[in-house]
């Protein structure tokens, strides 16, 4: 674990947490957002209060784990006070004598633990009770922790409990006698009467936090709060949201392709109805294939004919407005040839044709009616029309 950081997590919310590396280079004190600092870039082990946790063993008739995990709630049922649906069991290891090692803990407790660092944006990958995170013992031997208002005691490999200070004969009542006691800290428990022999000189420690190695013991996070299942927890939990996101992107997409296929066809008919108008107004031209540059293109050519060529583009503005002023006539189509403007006209009658005739030559225009024909919706016509009054 070099370079993680081991976190004792603080009994409540409000007090302060100690956390240092495996080596003691990076140590503190403070909240846990203080933590989250320090932790940047680190894994984080969390330690819990021990005294919240119930480490035992028990013997079931299994050898399997996921059998035994199904088996152990029920079997320590009768030594629980609360529901084994409520409480969270975590195995160690199985022993020759067929006992099972387990630490049991309330569900909404590990919940609070890790809301706690949830909101501080800690992770922790592992999580393991004080007991099992003080130096391993020998053979005979138990290790202690006294500090104010707590002593913790490892009696095993995976095996210890933490309690105050007054509840040491009741604790330690009904647990084999160790032949020595390792004591760390400052003494302040007055140990039970049977067990005073094995006391052995206390030993100071200046940081109680640096006892903690972080290391073997029972890993908490393990079943349903294990990191793939809290991850997949996380998944669940965004699965309908994620399902209505995505369904929301294929419903934009859909309307985003119906939307650019209108566009396209729309696009289309504008393109021939301007490849039609061009054809209309340029018959000499056989091949059209952008109408809307070729167009620009001959513009730019008749503008720059000279004195001895007509203006197609002042002549087509001065005729188009003698047919703007509500002369009741509608252009349907024009052709420039040599220097004439040949315009094709819609009317009701042959007199509403007179007048748009009359109009060009009253602005200076040369205008002659060259046929007209009667058709379904009145009368179509064609206007020829040149610079120059006749």
């Amino acid at each position: 674990m070099a370079g993680d950081l081991i976190v004792r997590l603080a009994p409540a919310e409000g007090d302060d947490c100690a956390w240092r590396d495996q080596d003691g280079a990076v140590s503190g004190r403070g909240s846990l957002s203080a933590v989250a600092e320090a932790a940047a870039g680190r894994r984080v082990h969390l330690l819990v209060p021990g005294s919240d946790v119930l480490i035992t063993r028990v013997a079931v008739p299994v050898a399997q784990r996921a059998r035994a995990r199904t088996a152990i709630p029920w079997a320590l049922e009768d030594r629980l006070v609360d529901d084994v649906e409520a409480l969270h069991f975590a195995l160690g290891e199985r022993h020759d004598t067929g006992e099972w090692s387990v630490a049991v803990v309330a569900r909404r407790t590990l919940d609070a633990w890790l809301e706690r660092c949830a909101r501080a944006g800690i992770q922790p990958v592992s999580a393991r009770p004080e007991p099992l995170a003080l130096p391993a013992p020998e053979a005979g031997e138990w290790v202690a922790l006294e500090e104010s208002g707590a002593v913790i005691v490892r009696t095993a490999d995976d095996g210890g409990f933490a309690c105050e200070p007054g509840m040491l004969a009741l604790v330690t009542g009904a647990r084999e006698k160790p032949a020595r006691i390792r004591r760390l800290g400052t003494p302040v428990a007055e140990w039970p009467p049977e067990l005073t022999a094995a006391l052995e000189a206390a030993e100071p420690v200046d940081d109680p936090a640096a006892v903690f190695t972080g290391g073997g013991g029972i890993e908490l996070l393990q079943g349903p709060y294990s990191r793939r299942e809290r991850t997949g927890r996380q998944l669940r939990r965004w699965r309908l949201p994620a399902a209505i996101g995505a369904a929301l992107l294929v419903a934009v997409g859909i309307h985003l392709a119906l939307e650019y296929a209108a566009l396209g066809a729309r696009e289309a008919q504008l393109r021939e109805r301007m490849q039609a108008v061009f054809q209309q107004t340029f018959p000499d031209v056989q091949e059209v294939r952008d109408p809307r540059a070729q167009m620009a293109a001959r513009l730019r050519s008749l503008r720059g004919e000279g004195d001895g060529g007509a203006d197609f583009a002042g002549l087509l503005a001065r005729a188009g407005g003698v047919l703007a002023e509500g002369s009741g006539a509608r252009l349907t189509g024009l052709t420039w040839r040599g220097g004439t403007l040949e315009l094709e006209i819609a009317a009701d009658d042959l007199q509403v044709l007179d007048r748009v005739q009359r109009g060009f030559t009253e602005v200076g225009l040369g205008a002659q009616l060259r046929g007209a024909d009667r058709g379904e919706e009145g009368i179509n016509g064609r206007i020829t029309v040149t610079e120059g009054g006749a």
